[in-house]
């Protein structure tokens, strides 16, 4: 299964998102992020998005809405593997990713990783 570049991904979808994190509990050190992912027009006030400096990030339209959290080790860029080109996807968040799209009308799955996004196959 190839991947693409996350800022290729489609919206409105589910999203697999691994993250670092310090502070986890229990020494966990990376976070999945599972998220419906909307897409804004560009007059949407929740649009709006700023990074750590303050700076607006101009043409951000699109909103993650979460809805689950996976706690794991290692670090987010590992969940990536180039040989063969795939993400990791968490057991519990991915199922509940694939229940949730049947009753969304099939939204596309993606897990996201390294700067890089997968197409998860419905099931």
């Amino acid at each position: 299964m190839a991947t693409i570049a996350e800022k290729d991904m489609p919206a409105p979808r589910l999203e697999l998102r691994w993250k670092d994190e310090t502070g986890l509990r229990d020494g966990y050190t990376v976070v999945c992020v599972y998220s419906l992912v909307l897409k804004l027009d560009k007059y949407d006030r929740r649009a709006e998005r700023y990074d750590e400096d303050g700076q607006s990030l101009d043409g951000f339209y699109e909103y993650p809405v979460e809805m689950g959290k996976t706690l794991s080790d290692h670090d987010a860029e590992s969940r990536y593997h180039s040989r063969p080109d795939c993400i990791d996807t968490p057991f519990r968040d991915g199922a509940h990713a694939h229940w949730d799209t049947r009753q969304l009308g099939n939204l596309p799955i993606y897990a996201v990783a390294a700067g890089r996004a997968m197409l998860i196959e419905a099931e």
